[in-house]
């Protein structure tokens, strides 16, 4: 009626597959992303945050850090063009 052992195994296999590809792998790959961008000062891309566990609170972690170097950024920029006048 349900098929066999073997495919109810296959089927749980291919379900834990895609959940941990939604929800570990591509935001780990994102950050990722995002930290090499940051690493070359490219700080455009932000990182969105839409969990509560470990990989929510890492996300947060490295969007702080990216917000951090805008804003120093920034205002090395306003010390540099004042400095300048």
């Amino acid at each position: 009626m349900f098929g066999s052992r073997r495919d109810l195994h296959r089927k749980r296999a291919a379900l834990m597959d895609r959940l941990v590809q939604r929800f570990v792998l591509k935001p780990v790959i994102k950050m990722a992303r995002v930290a090499r961008s940051v690493s070359e000062g490219l700080l455009e891309e932000e990182v969105s945050v839409r969990s509560e566990d470990e990989i929510g609170e890492l996300a947060r972690a490295v969007e702080l850090m990216r917000r951090s170097l805008v804003t120093a950024t920034n205002y090395i920029n306003r010390l540099s063009r004042n400095k300048k006048d």
